[in-house]
């Protein structure tokens, strides 16, 4: 059976007051990072929250960007951070890798686990890719900045300001679709069954296809809808 997502508990994170802007899970951990400068924590049940204090940049503030390819952990920097990206295996020791972006938030990381790059990161109007998460190449695409983006099992997609959004099969060869959003900022795109996207002005757009979208009505109002998630057979906002 599957556990319905109706009742919703609070948890103690720790963070205090701290916006957190990441979350990602593998191998049975979660782990979590904020913007403002207050660390990462992890988690292997969601409740009991553990500091992590050896990592190469501090202080450390998120761009709201993560994943874990199931060997690494990834976070990418924002911030006082911004151009960092920071791995570990463990969720407890954490590497500095070099991205080659300078000085600019990284707000966008996929992986795609058959490609030959493997990795993607987007900036502000910029984006690399990688074979390796260590060596980065500069690709060129429709120059946006990036906010999120996610890899479907056969094509990479970036979306972000204005309603952007470019697709490639390769992470080298990008073309720009027509997501629907109009002038909103997408916010974040994930996949599940169908694509969804989120937008800075309360909407949802969904997509079975990831070429045609509609506009679906969220209940938040104007509000900006900064996370969405789905499983089995439904999305969580």
């Amino acid at each position: 059976g599957r556990t319905e997502t109706i009742s919703w508990i609070l948890r103690t994170s720790g963070f205090g007051t701290s916006v957190i802007s990441g979350l990602i899970y593998g191998n049975g951990i979660f782990v979590a990072s904020v913007y403002t400068g207050g660390g990462i924590r992890a988690s292997t049940d969601g409740i009991t929250w553990i500091l992590r204090t050896n990592f190469p940049v501090a202080p450390w503030w998120d761009a709201d960007s993560g994943i874990y390819d199931g060997t690494n952990y990834f976070f990418c920097g924002g911030g006082v951070s911004a151009g960092a990206l920071i791995a570990s295996t463990d969720s407890i020791i954490w590497i500095l890798r070099t991205s080659g972006f300078g000085i600019v938030n990284l707000n966008a990381i996929s992986y795609g686990s058959n490609q030959t790059q493997k990795y993607i990161i987007g900036g502000n109007g910029i984006l690399r890719s990688s074979t390796d998460s260590i060596s980065w190449v500069s690709r060129t695409y429709s120059a946006f900045n990036a906010l999120s983006s996610i890899y479907d099992g056969t094509n990479y997609y970036l979306a972000g300001v204005s309603g952007n959004l470019a697709v490639s099969t390769d992470a080298i060869n990008w073309f720009l679709r027509t997501s629907g959003a109009g002038a909103s900022n997408i916010i974040k795109i994930n996949y599940g069954s169908v694509y969804l996207m989120t937008l800075g002005t309360g909407g949802i757009l969904s997509s079975t296809n990831g070429i045609q979208w509609t506009l679906r009505t969220s209940g938040f109002g104007t509000s900006t809808i900064y996370g969405i998630a789905y499983k089995i057979g439904r999305a969580h906002v």
